[in-house]
Order: C-alpha cells, then sequence, then structure tokens
C-alpha cells in the first residue's frame, strides 16, 4: 500500500473512531438515539441561531435531500426543529430546540473529555503534534481541493 493509501486510511479511520467515541458518550450523557449520519448536520449546524437547509447541504457537502432527510430525523428526536424563514417564507431554517442545545453543551463536554483521555494515551506533547500535523494536513487539502480544476 502507498503512502498516500495508508495516510488516507489513517485519517478516515481515526476520524471514524472518534465519532463513535462521541456518540457512545452522548448516548451515556443522556443524549440517545443519535446514528453516525446525524453528525453530518450537527458539525455544520450553528451552536446558537438558526441556518437553511441550503446553507447546511452546501457546509456539509451533501445534496439538500440528504440533509432535509438527517434533519427530519434529527427533529423526530427532538434535537432540532424546522421552521419557515421570516426574511423568506419559501425557505426553511433549522435551530437546535432546548434539549438540542442541551445536547450540543454535553457534546462539548464530551470532546474535552475525549481531548483529556488523548492527552493521557498520547502525552501532552504528542497531541499537540498531532493537532499541528492535523491543521497542516487541513490547509493542503483545502488549498488543494481551491487549485483542482472543474469541470
Amino acid at each position: 500500500m502507498s503512502q498516500t493509501h495508508e495516510l488516507a486510511r489513517l485519517l478516515l479511520h481515526a476520524n471514524r473512531a472518534m465519532e463513535q467515541v462521541m456518540l457512545q458518550r452522548l448516548e451515556q450523557a443522556g443524549v440517545p438515539g443519535l446514528r453516525m449520519g446525524h453528525l453530518t448536520v450537527l458539525r455544520v449546524l450553528p451552536p446558537h441561531g438558526v441556518a437553511r437547509l441550503n446553507a447546511l447541504a452546501e457546509a456539509a457537502g451533501v445534496t439538500r435531500q440528504a440533509i432535509a432527510q438527517i434533519v427530519a430525523e434529527l427533529a423526530d428526536l427532538g434535537v432540532v426543529e424546522v421552521e419557515v424563514d421570516t426574511s423568506d417564507r419559501r425557505a426553511r431554517v433549522v435551530g437546535y430546540t432546548d434539549t438540542g442545545r442541551t445536547g450540543y453543551e454535553t457534546a462539548m463536554r464530551a470532546f474535552a473529555g475525549i481531548e483529556a483521555d488523548l492527552a493521557t494515551s498520547l502525552g501532552p506533547r504528542r497531541l499537540a503534534g498531532l493537532k499541528s500535523a492535523l491543521r497542516a494536513v487541513t490547509t493542503s487539502a483545502t488549498n488543494l481541493h481551491a487549485t483542482a480544476p472543474r469541470d
């Protein structure tokens, strides 16, 4: 396997492992029912305020239909609510319910706990190096995407 394939595989597996830990910790903290697919919306939904479905789809890099389906599932769980956009009655906006906002705050505490666990297992210096490397990977990938030829 080439180094490039190994890096891509490692990044994808690390992301998936972190998401699984997050969902497990959220369930333990009283936020049940979330699935991996729900994170598509939750990672782009602003913690305070609302966002249009189209903006969420664009930010997540998926179709409006996919976002609408995930939002409907999250609404059924009581995490988000969908309302008519007062500035354009044809559009819908999504925001957290009170329960969802509490879940968001729980998630932030869970992230802090996961990071503390990583600091313990990796050591503070290796964790700082990992963060720095991931920032560099993100910047590099963003620049590559921006300069890629478009069809």
